[in-house]
C-alpha cells in the first residue's frame, strides 16, 4: 500500500481495525504460557477463524499476529533463529485467511530497555526491530502498526527501522496509564510531535483502557496532530470473575457508544484492543461506517 492511498482512504471515511487476539485466542483454546507466535503458527485454523470473523464484521485492517515475534522476546521460547520464519508464516495465514484486507504487520515491545532506562544501545534496538521489519515487508503486508507502545525510544526506534526497511505506511499507537503519560512518563503531546516529525502516517492510542477514559488523551494529542488518529481502546478495565479469568466490563454497545465523543477530533482510524470481540467491532462499523 502506498503512502498516497493511505492518507486517501483515512480521509475518505473512517478506517475499521480489528480488536483483541490474545483474549480471544485463550477463550478459542490457546493455554496459557506457551509462545503465542509458535501457537498460532501450529494451529492456523484458529486465528484464520477469527479473523475471518472481524473482516466479516467490518474491519478493514486486519493485525497479522506478529505482536511478539521479535528475536528477544522468541528467544525467551528458544526460537531466537526462527525471526524470519514465523513472521512470514504468520503473515500468510493472515493473507490467506483474508486476501480482500488490508494486512498490517504487527510491531510492539521487545522487552529491551536503552540506556539510561536500560544496557541496551539505541541501534542495537533498531537493529531488532529492523530484523522483524525486514520478514513482515518481505512477506508480503500493507502497512505497519507499531503498537502498545510503552516508551518513547522504543517507538522512534521501530519508526527509524521501519524507514531503512520500506517506504510503506506506518501506524503507531502507544499505551498510556490513567495518569494520562506512558509507563515511563511520556505525554500524548510529547509522542504526537515526535512521530509527526519522523513521519509516521498515523498516530494514537491503544490498549491503556477503555473508551470512556481515553478522551483527555484523545484531546491532547489532537492539539498537535497533522496526522490521522488512531483509538483502539479496550472493552474497559480488566476484572477477574469467579474462577479467576480475566473478563472485560464492556459490552458492545455500551462500548461503541463513548465513540461519540471520541470521533469529534480528528481520529480516523477506530477499533479494539483487549477484551473486545468481533461483535465489538460490529457495533462499531455499523454505526459510524456511513459518517
Amino acid at each position: 500500500m502506498k503512502k498516497e492511498e493511505f492518507k486517501k482512504l483515512t480521509t475518505s471515511r473512517y478506517v475499521f481495525m480489528d480488536g483483541a487476539t490474545g483474549s480471544n485466542l485463550i477463550k478459542r483454546g490457546m493455554p496459557s504460557g506457551v509462545c503465542t507466535e509458535l501457537w498460532i503458527a501450529d494451529n492456523p485454523e484458529v486465528i484464520s477463524g477469527l479473523q475471518k470473523e472481524y473482516r466479516q464484521a467490518g474491519s478493514d485492517i486486519i493485525l497479522a499476529p506478529t505482536f511478539g515475534a521479535n528475536r528477544p522476546l522468541l528467544s525467551k521460547h528458544g526460537l531466537g533463529d526462527k525471526v524470519g520464519e514465523l513472521n512470514k508464516k504468520l503473515v500468510a495465514v493472515s493473507k490467506a485467511a483474508n486476501p480482500d484486507a488490508i494486512i498490517a504487520g504487527d510491531v510492539s515491545m521487545t522487552g529491551l530497555m536503552v540506556e539510561p532506562l536500560g544496557d541496551t544501545e539505541f541501534e542495537e534496538l533498531i537493529g531488532v526491530y529492523r530484523e522483524q521489519i525486514r520478514a513482515l515487508c518481505e512477506a508480503g503486508v500493507d502497512l505497519l502498526d507499531i503498537e502498545t507502545m510503552m516508551y518513547l525510544e522504543d517507538a522512534k526506534a521501530a519508526v527509524t527501522a521501519a524507514k531503512e526497511v520500506c517506504d510503506l505506511p506506518i501506524m503507531v499507537t502507544m499505551s498510556y496509564t490513567e495518569g494520562g503519560k506512558t509507563m515511563y512518563g511520556n505525554s500524548p503531546d510529547e509522542v504526537i510531535c515526535a512521530m509527526q516529525e519522523m513521519g509516521v502516517d498515523a498516530c494514537g492510542i491503544n490498549c491503556s483502557a477503555g473508551p470512556d477514559n481515553v478522551l483527555p488523551i484523545v484531546e491532547k494529542m489532537d492539539e498537535y496532530a497533522k496526522v490521522p488518529l488512531i483509538v483502539k481502546p479496550n472493552a474497559g478495565l480488566p476484572e477477574r470473575d469467579k474462577d479467576g479469568n480475566t473478563i472485560y466490563s464492556m459490552g458492545p454497545k455500551e462500548f461503541v457508544d463513548c465513540f461519540d465523543d471520541i470521533l469529534k477530533y480528528n481520529v480516523r482510524i477506530i477499533g479494539g484492543c483487549c477484551g473486545t470481540t468481533p461483535e465489538h467491532i460490529k457495533e462499531l462499523h455499523d454505526r459510524y461506517f456511513s459518517q
